[in-house]
C-alpha cells in the first residue's frame, strides 16, 4: 500500500503505540518500519509466537532484556579486526549479560512457552568472554588496575613517583632562589610534566626549562631542573601504562572477534524477542487474538475494535502513571500500564454471496470508524499482529486494499471536494477485483444529491458484479434500499447496515447494526451541537411531511429495537441477581455442612478422650491388682486374710469401672448414632445365642455368624466377621432373622486361613505413608504381649479416627519383636488390614505399614 493510504487508516500512529512497549533502540526500530505485506504462513508463526508469550506478559514477567544499545556498528568493527574501547566492551559486556539473563528466563518459562523453549536453544551465552571484560573493563569504560599484573605494577609504580615528584617540587618551592620569582605558591602538571609558575622576570634566574606559558602570558610553566629526571621517568612510565591498556584492548577484542557470529546471532534473536513481547504487550493492551484466515474472500468480523480509540486508566489519587515496563530484575513482576482501549465492539460480516455492505446513520455516528476499523484490523492481521477482534472471527488476507476515505480537497491542484472525491474512485473502478477490499466514505458526495446518489449506486453495482469485497458509508436513501431490492431480485450481494442512535438520549451508541438502514438525525445532531433552537424549528418546518417513508419506519422499528434492548437488559439483571441469590444460598449450605463436620470431629475428639480416661482407670485398677497379688504371695501367714481381702475389694472395683466402661462406650456409640435405623433386632432378656446364627456386629457394622455362643452372661461369643474371628460381647450383638423369625441360613465352616475375600478385599496399601503424631505408634523396648496389646489399642483409635492407615516402629534388635507383632497381625488381628514393610523413605523395616479399612 502507499503511505498516503497507510497514514488514513493511521497504521503509522499505531505502529508508535506498538514501539512504545519495546525495551531496545533495533526493537523501536522493527517496530515503527513493520508493513503489512507478510504472507499467510509467516502470519501464522508469527500469531503462535506472540500468544505463547502473552500469557506470560500478562502476569507481569518478561524477558530481562534491558536498555541494549545497538550493537551494528560495533559487530561491524570487530569484524574489520578493529581495537575497541572501554566504551564499546561494555556495550559488548551489556548484550553478553543480558543474553545470560535471559537464557536462564527461557530455561525458567520454557514449559509455559514454546517461544521461549524454542529461544533457550537458539541463544548462546558466553561466559568466559563476559567475566574477561567484566574484570577488566569498570562501568565508565577505564581499566581496572588488576586488568593485568603488568598494569597493576606500572600503577602501583606511577603513584610512587607521583608522590617521589611531589616531595621535590615543595622543596624547590621553598628555597629562597626561587620563592620570590613564583607567580603562585602551587604545582601544577603541563604537556605531562610538574612545574611551577613563575613570573615573566624570572626566566634565566630560576633553573630550569620552561614547559609552557599562561594564555595571558603573564605566567611561565618551568619544570625545575632537580625535578626533571624525575618527570622523565614519569613519562616513561605513562608511556609503558598506554601501551599495557592498548595491548590489553586489543587482546579484548580479539576475544570478542572470535565470539562475532555467536554474539551476531544472539543480538538478533534478542531483538526479535523485544520485538514479539512488544506485540504481545499491545495484544494485551487490545484485549487482541489470533483469527481464523479464510482461504476465500469472506469478512466476518465479530466484537471488533478499533485498537486507537482509548483513554488513560483512572489512578486512584496519589497514584502517578506508569509509561512503559521496566525491568525489575530477572523474570521479576512488572506492570503492563497502557492506555485503556475504550473503542465499541462491532460486529461486521457479509454473508453467503453478499459483497458489499451499505453503511448509513446520524452524522459523528461511528460510520467512517467502521470503515478505518475493517482496515486497520486487515492492515494488522497482514503484519502479523494479534488482531482486536473475537477468535471465533474470520478474516481474508486481501491482495490490495482501495481506500477513498477523507476530503481529497486540493485547491493547488484546482480539484474541488466532489472532483477530487471522483479522482480518487477512478483506480479503484479500473483495478478492484474479487480478492480486494475496498473501504468508501460518503461515496460520490459534494454534488447535487440525485446525481450523487445515481453515481454512488452505479459504482457499488459495478464493484458488487466483480466480486470486491465493499464497504461505503452514505447518507443516500437509494444507496439503502439496494440491500431489499438486491435480496428481491434474488441477487443478494447488497447488505445494509446502520449505527444505531438512541431516542431516548438522542446520543449515537457507536453500535453497528445489520441488516437495518440508518438514518441521518441531522437536525438532532445540529441540536446537539448547539445551533439556534429557532434555526432548527424552521428547518423541521422546511421538511415538513417530506420525509420519507423509510425514515418512519426505520424511526419506529429502531424505537422497538431499543425497547428490546431495554427489556433483555432488564432480564439480564435479574437472572444475574438469581445466580447471585443461588451462589449465595450454595455458599450458606456448604459453610453449614463444614460446621456439621467440624462439629462431629469435635465431638469424636471428645468422645476418644472420654474412652481413653475410663481405660486409663481401668489399667489403674490393674496394676493395683498386680501389686495386691504379689503382696499376697509374699504374705506371711498372719497378714494373708488382709492381702486376700484387699485383692477382692480391687476386683470388685475393677468389675465396677468395667462396667462403667462399657456403659460409657455404649452411650458413646448410641449420640454418635442417633437416629440410625440398625439391621436386626436386640436379643431378648435370657435369650442366648446359638452356633451358625447369623448376628450383626454393632462397632463394626457387619453381618457376621456365630461359631461358639457365650459361655457365661457377661462373657463374648466367638463370631466369624468376613475372614476374621471375633470376641463380641452380646450387647454388641444384633440378631439378624428371616421373615419366619428364623436365623437366616446355616453357618458355612469358617475358612482356615485369611484368602482373598471378593465380597471384603483388604485395603490397598499407600505407596508413601509418612509418620505424624496420630499415625505412628512406637513399641521399641516392649515385649511381645505388651506391645501386640498396645497394637491393637491403636488400631481401636485408628479406625475410629478414620485414619487409613498407621506406622508401627519395632525397630530391628533380634527382629523377634517385629516377627511377633507381624505374626499377630496376620493371624489375630480381628480387623479387615493389610501390611506391608517400611520403604527407604518411611523408615525401612525397622516399621510396619498398616493399611486399615473400617
Amino acid at each position: 500500500m502507499k503511505q498516503v493510504e497507510l497514514e488514513k487508516l493511521e497504521w503509522p500512529v499505531l505502529l508508535e503505540t506498538l514501539a512504545a512497549f519495546s525495551q531496545t533502540d533495533d526493537g523501536q526500530t522493527l517496530c515503527l518500519e513493520l508493513q503489512p505485506d507478510l504472507e499467510r504462513a509467516e502470519i501464522e508463526g508469527r500469531w503462535n509466537d506472540v500468544s505463547s508469550l502473552k500469557e506470560i506478559v500478562r502476569q507481569g514477567y518478561r524477558a530481562p532484556i534491558g536498555d541494549l544499545p545497538p550493537m551494528r556498528r560495533i559487530f561491524r568493527a570487530l569484524g574489520l579486526g578493529q581495537i575497541l574501547g572501554g566504551v564499546e566492551l561494555r556495550q559488548v559486556l551489556q548484550l553478553l549479560q543480558a543474553t545470560q539473563k535471559v537464557h536462564g528466563f527461557c530455561v525458567n518459562f520454557a514449559a509455559k512457552s514454546s517461544t521461549l523453549a524454542r529461544l533457550k536453544n537458539q541463544i548462546y551465552p558466553v561466559p568466559k568472554l563476559m567475566t574477561a571484560i567484566d574484570q577488566a573493563v569498570s562501568p565508565d569504560g577505564t581499566l581496572l588496575d588488576d586488568a593485568s599484573p603488568e598494569l597493576a605494577s606500572i600503577r602501583r609504580k606511577k603513584i610512587s613517583l607521583a608522590k617521589r615528584i611531589e616531595e621535590q617540587i615543595k622543596k624547590v618551592l621553598r628555597e629562597a632562589s626561587v620563592e620570590q620569582y613564583l607567580q603562585d605558591d602551587f604545582f601544577t602538571v603541563r604537556n605531562e610534566r610538574y612545574v611551577v609558575p613563575i613570573r615573566l622576570d624570572g626566566r634565566g634566574r630560576v633553573p630550569g626549562t620552561i614547559i609552557d606559558t599562561s594564555d595571558s602570558g603573564q605566567t611561565l610553566f618551568l619544570e625545575p631542573t632537580s625535578v626533571a629526571p624525575l618527570n622523565g621517568e614519569w613519562l616513561e612510565n605513562q608511556l609503558a601504562e598506554k601501551l599495557e591498556i592498548l595491548r590489553i584492548f586489543k587482546t579484548l577484542s580479539g576475544l570478542a572477534a572470535t565470539e562475532l557470529d555467536t554474539m551476531r546471532v544472539d543480538y538478533d534473536e534478542l531483538v526479535q524477542l523485544d520485538f514479539m513481547t512488544a506485540q504481545a504487550g499491545l495484544a494485551i493492551q487490545l484485549d487482541a487474538n489470533p483469527v481464523e484466515l479464510a482461504d476465500e474472500p469472506v469478512l466476518d468480523l465479530r466484537a471488533a475494535r478499533h485498537p486507537l480509540i482509548r483513554k488513560a486508566p483512572e489512578l486512584p489519587a496519589g497514584q502517578e502513571s506508569s509509561d512503559g515496563i521496566e525491568p525489575a530484575g530477572e523474570a521479576a513482576p512488572v506492570p503492563l500500564t497502557r492506555m485503556k482501549n475504550t473503542a465499541v465492539p462491532n460486529a461486521v460480516s457479509l454473508s453467503g454471496a453478499q459483497s458489499c455492505l451499505v453503511i448509513s446513520g446520524p452524522n459523528a455516528g461511528g460510520k467512517t470508524v467502521v470503515l478505518k476499523t475493517v482496515g486497520i484490523l486487515h492492515l494488522m492481521a497482514k503484519a502479523g499482529l494479534l488482531v482486536p477482534a473475537d477468535r471465533a472471527s474470520r478474516m481474508f488476507l486481501f491482495d490490495n486494499i482501495f481506500l477513498e476515505l477523507g476530503d481529497a480537497q486540493n485547491l493547488a491542484a484546482s480539484l474541488s471536494t466532489f472532483s477530487g472525491h471522483v479522482l480518487g474512485l477512478k483506480p479503484i473502478l479500473d483495478k478492484a477485483g474479487p480478492r480486494d477490499l475496498a473501504l468508501l466514505d460518503e461515496l460520490a458526495v459534494g454534488t447535487e444529491p440525485q446525481t450523487g446518489s445515481a453515481l454512488a449506486q452505479a459504482v457499488l453495482e459495478v464493484l458488487a458484479t466483480r466480486g470486491t469485497t465493499t464497504l461505503a458509508t452514505t447518507h443516500y436513501d437509494s444507496l439503502k434500499g439496494l440491500a431489499s431490492v438486491d435480496s428481491h431480485q434474488g441477487a443478494g450481494k447488497f447488505r445494509n447496515g446502520s449505527m444505531e442512535y438512541s431516542i431516548k438520549t438522542m446520543r449515537p451508541t457507536y453500535k453497528l447494526i445489520l441488516d437495518v438502514p440508518g438514518q441521518s438525525y441531522g437536525l438532532e445532531v445540529a441540536s446537539q451541537i448547539g445551533l439556534p433552537a429557532s434555526v432548527i424549528e424552521r428547518a423541521k418546518a422546511l421538511r415538513g411531511t417530506s420525509a420519507s417513508t423509510l425514515e418512519h419506519a426505520v424511526n419506529q422499528l429502531l424505537a422497538a429495537r431499543e425497547e428490546t434492548e431495554s427489556m433483555r437488559g432488564e432480564l439480564r439483571r435479574k437472572e444475574l441477581a438469581a445466580e447471585e441469590a443461588l451462589a449465595r444460598v450454595e455458599s450458606e449450605r456448604k459453610a453449614l455442612e463444614e460446621a456439621r463436620r467440624e462439629a462431629a470431629r469435635k465431638a469424636a475428639r471428645n468422645q476418644e478422650d472420654e474412652i481413653e480416661a475410663m481405660r486409663e482407670s481401668v489399667r489403674e485398677l490393674q496394676d493395683q491388682l498386680k501389686a495386691a497379688l504379689k503382696a499376697l504371695r509374699k504374705a506371711e501367714s498372719g497378714n494373708v486374710q488382709q492381702a486376700i481381702e484387699t485383692a477382692a475389694g480391687i476386683a470388685i472395683a475393677s468389675g465396677e469401672k468395667m462396667r462403667q466402661f462399657d456403659q460409657k462406650t455404649r452411650d458413646i456409640i448410641g449420640r454418635g448414632r442417633e437416629g440410625e435405623v440398625l439391621p436386626g433386632r436386640v436379643m431378648h432378656p435370657g435369650e442366648t445365642l446359638r452356633t451358625g446364627q447369623k448376628v450383626f456386629v454393632v462397632p463394626l457394622r457387619k453381618e457376621g455368624q456365630i461359631l461358639r455362643p457365650a459361655e457365661g452372661e457377661t462373657a463374648p461369643a466367638e463370631v466369624q466377621v468376613g475372614l476374621v474371628k471375633l470376641r463380641v460381647p452380646a450387647h454388641d450383638l444384633r440378631l439378624l432373622e428371616d421373615s419366619g423369625g428364623a436365623a437366616r441360613g446355616n453357618a458355612a465352616p469358617p475358612p482356615k486361613s485369611r484368602g482373598m475375600n471378593p465380597l471384603n478385599p483388604p485395603p490397598e496399601i499407600p505407596a508413601l505413608v509418612l509418620q505424624t503424631p496420630t499415625n505412628t505408634l512406637d513399641l521399641r523396648g516392649m515385649d511381645a504381649e505388651t506391645a501386640m496389646s498396645k497394637t491393637l489399642d491403636f488400631i481401636d483409635k485408628a479406625l475410629l479416627r478414620g485414619e487409613g492407615a498407621i506406622v508401627i516402629v519395632h525397630g530391628h534388635g533380634t527382629d523377634r519383636l517385629k516377627n511377633a507383632i507381624r505374626r499377630s497381625l496376620r493371624g489375630d488381628c480381628p480387623y479387615n488390614i493389610s501390611f506391608r514393610p517400611g520403604e527407604a523413605q518411611e523408615g525401612g523395616d525397622g516399621v510396619t505399614i498398616v493399611a486399615l479399612k473400617g
